[in-house]
């Protein structure tokens, strides 16, 4: 029922997982029901974090969903304070944007 709304609504689709099988499984839903309706398949949009303690997973963090159709990818972190999100921001800056897939 909600892709049905995805296609009759919206231009974007933005699923409560980041997991791929997941993911590519409602592309598949989404690519159908936008065909039945004549309309082009709505964008994918995901959820991820990335760890600075952990860059050496941003690849995967990365490529398994656009593998999975995501088109952008929503980078989300928990901070306290605004030095703490500052840092993670220079983070994404300097280490995720340069591996995002062309």
């Amino acid at each position: 029922m909600l892709l049905r709304r995805v296609i009759r609504f919206a231009d974007g689709w933005l699923p409560m997982t980041g997991d791929p099988a997941k993911l590519a499984a409602g592309r598949a839903r989404l690519r159908e029901l936008a065909d039945e309706a004549g309309r082009a398949t709505p964008e994918i949009f995901a959820f991820s974090a990335f760890d600075r303690r952990e860059p050496e997973r941003i690849p995967a963090r990365l490529g398994a969903p656009a593998e999975a159709g995501v088109a952008r990818i929503v980078a989300g972190v928990r901070y306290a304070t605004a030095d703490e999100f500052a840092r993670h921001a220079e983070f994404l800056g300097e280490r995720v944007v340069p591996a995002l897939p062309a």
